[in-house]
């Protein structure tokens, strides 16, 4: 009969990974700069050949141990075996007549055998051929070998008509009987050297020995088992790598021996701002971000024109000896045994290194603010930045850029240049907190949060609460602060603030943790909660509004700091002279001009629970509440409702500028038509920017005339039903707020028909009822007007944002009296 699988004539490899479902199709999701690894792996070799990679054996567990849950009896222990697969890449040469008609590019002629033993020396052609299979992880071994059987054998006859030999169809008519053979069962083999049997204590692991190796008993194995045993037994260690065989059966019954590779180190995903397509600057930090599967770490090694410039590191800084030159990495999956050889993956970057762009707002005005900070300002103060960021999602939309940005040429807005600049300016300000608005859920993914964490920050990301793909960052620096515990990151979404209707929001605010301290176990009455919760039950558009329809979030943070002992107390009174903690809230209030009366009712419900939040527990010295600092895009003027309230403590009814839109504005005012249409949007540029002034004149009669449009309520006695706007009173319990920046800027926002200050950083003040507080210390310099009209607007080419960042030192101060 003849022979159509000669096994003298056919050998190959297969490499099984044992890995998640999502990433089945991993080799499809690596960005497109992937090159050829062959010249940078020699420079890697010849450059780190004396150099160690640190690997912690402790560290070290194969992924594939991951599935063990999925034979556990406990059922809380286990996993969906639908999550997981083992993905099969075999690679099989095979020899065939040499046929000069047969011109497939894939084959190539040889005439030696010394890789082929059975080869009799006739000049013959090697052809190869691939197969890739997905099985589930608790499929039993025997079928995967099977159906890994049945793909190879058509793979293989395909290959075979391709060739011009005898038809695919021709094959299966003439082996009919052969293939209706064991239809679920295989004669295959997994064969390993015997001593790797040895330490057996059941010998159930083995069956009949063969020339010094003995094969896998696959009875009641899954196929993860299978692979997972190869790799654990096997691959683990030096001395036996690659010596475990894969003997697949044939229709013709000959053996195809593959040699096994299972679960070898793997990179699942290659991962960069902007895919390797970002602008690259002096001084702005890169990462490479992996996942890896069946590895400890990856090694990531950096070159700029071929000359390696970095080692194991997936963050690299650019400097002006590379501007010109473009940058690679090598990255090196490895584990304990296993250095990865084989495995590696290479990148190149699409843009070479720029010079960073002028930044007339960070140098030369803040150079002072950037130079490296004192032991005494460590010591003493903490210092904040808040900026806006403005989104992507804003300035890549066509619309925006032709009625807002139409001064800004669009290679200027685009996020690869914008947010490298907007990086380097915060990472520039050495800060202990940064509060962030507008910041795009992908830019804080790729971009912000891994080089943050690269320099020692922690942080968080809080979308908003609805389908726009923005929200708030915080971060902290961790030589200032302790690592933050999931349950300290906090994200409150500020409609739900309000309540629900029939509820106020909760007019009592309890401590979640108990103290025998008197202080702390008493009720803090916030009682315009009640008058809000009126407000809203009256007002049908206007719980709407706040109830339902805005997404804004408030972050808090209840961030410890590291103490030490001699930094943190005075020793001429021997008194504390810093809490524990301090809570941080960060947060972008609405934005909508004639909402300013939402803006200070948001205000007042950010408050009370950044207040519950910071008595949630108690300060070490006498039990009182932790100090507390907010940040954020407040979308209000320091003459605003919300501000007046914040400072003063108290809003009236009287406020005109609050109240004045009470009964006329709706959601629907937001739409673009009406913004474009009032002149909100789409004025011409180069006109004189709108300055919001606040104007009382006719308050009481303006609110009657609102009341008298708007009320339909009237009642059976003819008399209306007039809304009156509530008083806003922050309780005394709640400490006195102060600006980080004692003169208020005259803008810290600057569009192209509007310019005023939106932006802030607002302190407690220390008391008798609470010790600790801040004090503004220093203050960053801001830019003129005609520094910014130089270039009309912005943002522009120099300035990546539509506003200007905050940053402030505070100085911890102790109440005395």
């Amino acid at each position: 009969m003849d022979s159509y699988f000669p096994s003298e004539r056919m050998m190959g490899k297969v490499t099984a990974r044992i890995m998640p479902k999502d990433f089945v199709e991993y080799t499809q999701r690596k960005p497109d700069s992937c090159i050829d690894t062959k010249d940078l792996l020699r420079l890697y070799r010849a450059n780190n050949q004396s150099k160690t990679v640190p690997i912690l054996a402790s560290q070290y567990e194969f992924a594939c141990r991951l599935l063990v849950p999925l034979q556990s009896s406990d059922p809380s222990m286990r996993q969906d075996e639908d999550e997981w697969i083992v993905n099969i890449d075999a690679s099989i040469d095979y020899l065939g007549d040499c046929d000069e008609e047969d011109i497939n590019p894939k084959k190539r002629s040889i005439s030696t055998n010394a890789s082929w033993p059975h080869h009799t020396g006739a000049k013959a052609s090697l052809h190869h051929f691939e197969v890739h299979m997905n099985r589930k992880a608790l499929e039993p071994a025997n079928r995967t070998l099977r159906r890994l059987e049945i793909s190879t054998t058509r793979k293989y006859q395909s290959e075979q008509a391709g060739h011009g030999k005898r038809s695919r169809k021709e094959w299966f008519d003439g082996n009919e009987n052969k293939k209706h053979q064991s239809s679920s069962t295989t004669n295959s083999a997994v064969l390993a050297p015997t001593r790797i049997f040895e330490d057996d204590s059941n010998g159930d692991d083995s069956e009949v020995s063969l020339n010094g190796y003995k094969s896998f008993n696959l009875f009641n194995l899954t196929s993860a088992e299978l692979f997972e045993a190869v790799a654990s037994r096997v691959e683990a260690d030096p001395k036996t790598r690659s010596s475990a065989i894969l003997h697949l059966c044939m229709p013709d019954g000959s053996p195809v021996p593959l040699q096994i590779e299972a679960c070898p180190p793997t990179i699942l995903s290659v991962k960069t701002f902007e895919s390797f397509e970002s602008h690259l600057f002096v001084g702005v930090p890169l990462i490479v971000q992996t996942e890896v599967i069946h590895t400890t770490r990856s090694v990531v090694a950096w070159f700029a024109n071929g000359l390696q410039v970095c080692f194991d590191s997936p963050c690299y800084i650019p400097t002006e000896a590379d501007i010109g030159k473009y940058l690679s990495v090598l990255i090196v999956p490895v584990r304990p045994g296993h250095n990865g050889e084989g495995h590696e993956e290479a990148y190149r970057f699409k843009l070479p290194v720029e010079p960073l762009p002028f930044m007339p707002l960070v140098s030369p005005l803040r150079d002072e603010w950037t130079a490296e900070r004192s032991k005494e300002s460590l010591k003493h103060d903490v210092r904040f930045i808040t900026y806006n960021l403005l989104a992507d999602l804003y300035t890549s939309r066509e619309f925006d850029q032709q009625m807002m940005y139409k001064h800004c040429p669009p290679i200027y807005l685009h996020r690869s240049r914008r947010m490298p600049m907007l990086l380097f300016e915060i990472l520039s300000y050495h800060a202990d907190v940064v509060c962030l608005q507008e910041v795009d859920a992908s830019i804080y993914q790729s971009l912000l949060e891994p080089v943050m964490e690269s320099q020692g920050y922690q942080g968080y990301y809080s979308n908003k609460a609805s389908s726009q793909l923005e929200g708030c960052a915080m971060f902290w620096s961790l030589k200032c602060f302790e690592t933050a515990q999931e349950n300290d990151m906090m994200t409150f979404i500020v409609r739900d603030l309000f309540g629900n209707d029939g509820d106020s929001g909760g007019d009592l605010v309890q401590p979640a943790r108990r103290s025998s301290h008197p202080k702390s176990t008493r009720y803090t009455k916030w009682d315009s909660m009640d008058s809000i919760g009126h407000l809203l039950d009256e007002h049908d558009e206007l719980r709407r509004v706040t109830r339902e329809k805005t997404g804004q979030v408030l972050q808090v943070a209840s961030l410890a700091l590291r103490h030490c002992e001699e930094d943190n107390v005075d020793l001429s009174s021997s008194v504390p002279l810093k809490p524990v903690k301090v809570v941080v809230g960060n947060s972008h209030l609405f934005y909508h001009p004639m909402a300013d009366h939402v803006r200070a009712m948001q205000a007042y419900v950010v408050c009370k629970q950044i207040d519950a939040v910071r008595r949630n527990g108690s300060n070490f010295h006498n039990h009182e509440p932790y100090p507390l600092v907010l940040c954020g895009d407040l979308n209000s003027n320091p003459m605003s409702g919300a501000l007046h309230l914040l400072l003063q403590r108290r809003l009236g009814p009287d406020h005109f500028e609050t109240w004045k839109h009470l009964h006329d504005y709706s959601w629907e005012m937001g739409y673009y038509e009406f913004m474009l249409e009032h002149g909100y949007v789409g004025n011409e540029g180069g006109v004189e920017p709108q300055y919001l002034e606040e104007q009382f004149e006719n308050a009481i009669e303006y609110l009657d005339e609102g009341n008298d449009k708007t009320s339909d309520n009237n009642q059976q006695d003819g008399t209306t039903n007039i809304i009156s706007p509530p008083p806003l009173v922050l309780p005394q319990s709640f400490p006195n707020l102060i600006s980080g920046y004692r003169d208020m800027p005259k803008f810290t926002n600057y569009a192209i028909d509007f310019a005023e200050t939106l932006d802030y950083v607002l302190a407690s003040e220390p008391s008798e009822r609470e010790p600790f507080g801040f004090r503004p210390k220093r203050w960053a310099p801001m830019p003129s007007e005609e520094e910014v009209t130089r270039y009309v607007a912005m943002p522009n080419e120099f300035m990546p944002s539509d506003h200007v960042s905050l940053v402030c030192d505070l100085e911890w101060t102790h109440y005395t009296n």
